[in-house]
């Protein structure tokens, strides 16, 4: 496999990509990942943005994030890690919008073989859209008061 690789860069990365898949013990596994973090409070009209951690020094392709009913499942999809180092790094997930409810939010580790492992699990609740005023309805509203505060010092 690595006859083919000739030049001193490409040689590099040969190596380090069979070492990768050679010493990709189960890092992965042996960190646990806390919940997901949500930047802002989910509502019905914007994309979530749910940030979590995975392992340090794995080599991650995208994410895929599906909605089956009131399940949120991301699948985040690793190509193998290296364990010199612990600790955890930050990936985000963007989804939505969904409809006003409560889910069931979960992440889940694709393995570089394949597998895929459950990691984590939490709820997720969507808020209806926050009512705002129209620019005309706010053009409205200001000269009605304009209108009742000049009422009001007039007759002063």
């Amino acid at each position: 496999m690595l006859r083919t690789f000739h030049r001193g860069g490409r040689i590099f990365v040969g190596v380090l990509l069979a070492l990768t898949s050679v010493l990709s013990i189960d890092v992965a596994s042996a960190d646990v990942w806390p919940p997901a973090t949500f930047l802002r409070v989910p509502t019905s009209t914007d994309a979530t943005i749910a940030q979590y951690t995975v392992p340090s020094l794995c080599f991650f392709g995208d994410n895929a994030t599906e909605v089956i009913g009131t399940l949120v499942r991301t699948t985040t999809i690793s190509h193998g890690c290296l364990p010199l180092l612990p600790g955890l790094s930050t990936e985000a997930a963007v989804f939505g919008p969904l409809p006003p409810g409560t889910y069931t939010y979960e992440i889940d580790f694709k393995h570089a073989d394949g597998s895929i492992e459950f990691r984590s699990s939490q709820q997720l609740v969507v808020a209806p859209p926050i009512p705002a005023l129209s620019p005309l309805s706010i053009l409205l509203l200001l000269s009605t008061l304009a209108a009742i505060a000049l009422t009001v010092l007039s007759t002063r």
